[in-house]
């Protein structure tokens, strides 16, 4: 479920190099980004979660 996640969700359109190493640093790059941007909208979803059970 979390590479199917991972799949649907990062969006890399063009890649700005042409080498191996530059396509997977960018891959990781977003990688990491998504992962950071996911870890703080979990505090978000819980306040939300919370909110609706009251």
């Amino acid at each position: 479920m979390f590479f199917k996640r991972i799949k649907q969700n990062l969006k890399i359109k063009t890649f700005l190099g042409t080498s191996e190493n530059a396509v997977l640093t960018q891959i990781w790059v977003a990688l990491c980004v998504y992962l950071v941007l996911a870890y703080l909208a979990l505090p978000v979803i819980l306040i939300i979660l919370l909110a609706r059970t009251i």
